[in-house]
């Protein structure tokens, strides 16, 4: 198809004239017909070749993008981390990106980081999971009032509501509040 033709002919100008200007643009073309083509492997090693130099800032920014949302593809905590950063940095909605921070500070068990980017709710997350996920890091944390206004979210007829129980009760306990937190 058209994008396979677009991509033969851009590959051959960078074979052909290396060192032609116009061989940044056809990279940057690649790397979106590559990101397109779910080619993470090839975005995330293409993304190396862009020169950053000459581009306008909003597609310094969507190419980050770009390249965070490869990595994320192959697990990568810490370059998606350092690759979401950056692109935040360069002006990506902060709130788009935030879910994909919360999923990398939850497997990475940071959890000071992961109160700080869902304080304003995670956008498509179920808020009482949120507030569940919360209470734990606050918990971890030793951040017990924290944790138990967190965990207090949580119905009682929510499937969630033993473990938020449970955390509650930590918080309580952290607290010096044992009493209260024997009390159904």
């Amino acid at each position: 198809g058209k994008p396979d033709a677009a991509k033969e002919v851009y590959e051959t100008l960078l074979k052909n004239h290396a060192a032609a200007p116009e061989c940044n643009q056809a990279r940057v073309a690649l790397l979106y017909l590559d990101y397109n083509a779910g080619r993470n492997d090839a975005v995330v090693d293409r993304y190396q070749t862009v020169v950053q130099d000459g581009l306008k800032p909003e597609e310094k920014k969507n190419l980050a993008l770009l390249y965070a949302e490869a990595l994320a593809a192959g697990k990568d905590d810490a370059k998606t981390l350092a690759a979401y950063q950056q692109a935040v940095q360069l002006g990506a909605d902060a709130a788009a990106v935030n879910p994909r921070l919360f999923d990398i500070y939850l497997r990475a068990g940071k959890h000071q980081e992961l109160l700080n980017v869902s304080a304003n709710g995670i956008a498509g997350m179920d808020a009482t999971l949120l507030a569940l996920v919360r209470a734990e890091a606050a918990l971890a944390l030793k951040q017990y009032a924290p944790a138990e206004a967190e965990a207090k979210k949580i119905p009682a007829d929510h499937a969630q509501a033993p473990r938020a129980a449970y955390t509650l009760a930590q918080a309580l306990i952290g607290q010096g509040k044992p009493a209260e937190a024997v009390e159904p």
